[in-house]
């Protein structure tokens, strides 16, 4: 198993990653913290292989963390997961040498696909003394599949979509209305109808229709978390 701290400077976002956690095999969550000193006594009392590490965390800045992590030299990998896409973190987060670098907000498919190449790098180095070229590439190269992939209806945007996708998500499989996630988005509910729409032409949305007592039935929707897969091609 691969021990796993969380450190993250969003209650929410640290119970997502909780729970995205969990449905991924071959990983064990050891702690999870928004403190930095909090999450540097955990690096000292338990047995932790990677930290996945916003930031931005409530008393300090992740990357001092991470500077602190090398400085006393822990044997330990880190996945940013960050809203910070400036070039200045990037190339800092480059030379400090982090696996994978995540910008909220993402997806489960994305989040997935990191822990997945994680755990493939870890179990290929496992037990070995050398390795060679191919596999070494393997390592240092994320090599490109060709594909075709789909493209979005006129009018909607990957980064919108990703944005829904993600507060979608954290409705944790709760059937929700235009209205509400509307809100949680940012956008109006003229926008957001287009995007649920196609959600649910491709199957990753379903619908109910709340007919109640009195007046107009109301839309609530629900995610198909087992049809997230078909966003790939539209947003890869």
């Amino acid at each position: 198993m691969i021990d796993t701290l969380i450190v993250e400077n969003d209650p929410m976002v640290l119970e997502l990653n909780k729970q995205y956690l969990i449905k991924i095999d071959g990983f064990k969550l050891v702690d999870a913290t928004l403190d930095i000193d909090m999450a540097k006594k955990i690096l000292n009392s338990k047995k932790v292989d990677l930290v996945l590490l916003d930031t931005c965390i409530m008393n300090g800045d992740g990357f001092k963390l991470l500077n602190y992590i090398k400085k006393i030299n822990l044997d330990i990998d880190i996945i940013l997961i960050t809203a910070a896409s400036d070039v200045i973190s990037i190339k800092k987060a480059i030379r400090y040498g982090v696996y994978d670098y995540l910008i909220k907000p993402f997806t489960f498919k994305r989040f997935l696909n990191s822990l997945e190449s994680f755990k493939n790098m870890k179990m290929l180095l496992k037990n070995k003394q050398n390795i060679n070229q191919e596999e070494l590439d393997i390592i240092f190269q994320k090599a490109k599949i060709n594909k075709k992939y789909k493209i979005l209806p006129k009018g909607l945007t990957k980064f919108t979509l990703k944005k829904l996708i993600y507060e979608i998500e954290t409705l944790d499989s709760k059937y929700f209305s235009t209205e509400e996630i509307a809100l949680l988005v940012g956008i109006s509910r003229v926008s957001i109808s287009k995007y649920l729409n196609f959600l649910l032409d491709i199957g990753v949305l379903e619908l109910n229709m709340n007919y109640g007592t009195i007046g107009r039935p109301i839309a609530k929707y629900k995610y198909n978390i087992e049809n997230n897969y078909i966003l790939d091609q539209y947003l890869d």
